[in-house]
């Protein structure tokens, strides 16, 4: 959301509606989230890895698998929970300034370092959830867990459906 407003800041007169319809409607922040999630799952799902960000009246915005994957890489996600879910101080202040990507490649790590522990050996992953749609999610798994053979990471035939089938 916050790469869009940018991109919406350098059109004055767009900037302008938008500052008048976030006046009279309280509900746009939330609107407009909606919008940006549904393009980016709809980047990381299509395979030419491109959608378009439509919001009320405003031109669409192209968002690309590149750009996303560098916003995911570069925004700390810690303030974004803060904000959102209403996330602890403390934890906040574990998190840091790390990105959604720094993060996951370190909890895969202490999960790995935790199985080596106990005598565990992977020898399977199955990528499963919306999230593994998202280009860097295999590869940071391929880093951390770089014993395992290529065939020995798969991709779930419907991922996105995944979680909440087994939530049903």
């Amino acid at each position: 959301r916050k790469w869009y407003l940018e991109k919406l800041q350098q059109q004055p007169l767009m900037w302008t509606m938008y500052q008048s319809l976030l006046k009279n409607n309280p509900t746009t922040p939330g609107a407009l989230t909606l919008s940006c999630r549904l393009a980016k799952e709809k980047v990381y799902s299509s395979s030419a890895g491109i959608a378009q960000i439509y919001f009320g009246p405003f031109p669409g915005v192209k968002l690309t698998a590149k750009e996303l994957d560098a916003i995911i890489e570069s925004t700390p996600v810690a303030a974004a929970l803060q904000e959102y879910i209403q996330l602890d101080s403390a934890e906040a202040a574990r998190m840091g300034s790390q990105s959604w990507k720094q993060l996951f490649k370190a909890f895969l790590a202490e999960k790995k370092a935790e199985m080596e522990c106990q005598g565990i050996k992977v020898g399977q992953i199955i990528l499963t959830g919306s999230a593994s749609r998202m280009t860097f999610v295999p590869q940071i798994v391929r880093e951390v867990f770089n014993d395992i053979s290529e065939d020995s990471l798969m991709h779930d035939m419907d991922p996105s459906r995944t979680i909440s089938k087994g939530l049903a």
